[in-house]
């Protein structure tokens, strides 16, 4: 299949070796992923598909963003930066799974 190349330089040199090396190794990898899901049964992300691109709005799309996230409007004001939010959802992520009863 062919690739797009939106890089908006004029004098852009051709895509190397390299870059198709990497990208095929994405491919390779991103195709076994799925088909190892499909092996075990996984269950399907209920947010992936679930709006319509040309009818949603950002704003929508967003507050869902946050809600699948658990990002209310007071964590997100105390944590600062994106980076500070990240880690403390991290660590109540880490927190919350430590503390289950191993099985």
């Amino acid at each position: 299949m062919p690739l797009a190349d939106f890089r908006a330089t004029q004098d852009r040199e051709a895509l190397g070796q390299e870059f198709f090396d990497v990208y095929d190794d994405v491919i390779y990898k991103q195709t076994w992923f799925a088909d190892y899901l499909q092996s075990v049964a996984a269950a399907k992300l209920d947010y992936v598909g679930k709006f319509q691109t040309d009818t949603t709005t950002v704003e929508t799309l967003a507050a869902d963003i946050r809600s699948t996230l658990g990002l209310t409007r007071h964590l997100m004001r105390s944590a600062g930066t994106a980076d500070d939010l990240y880690r403390l959802k991290r660590r109540r992520l880490c927190a919350t799974h430590s503390q289950r009863k191993r099985s």
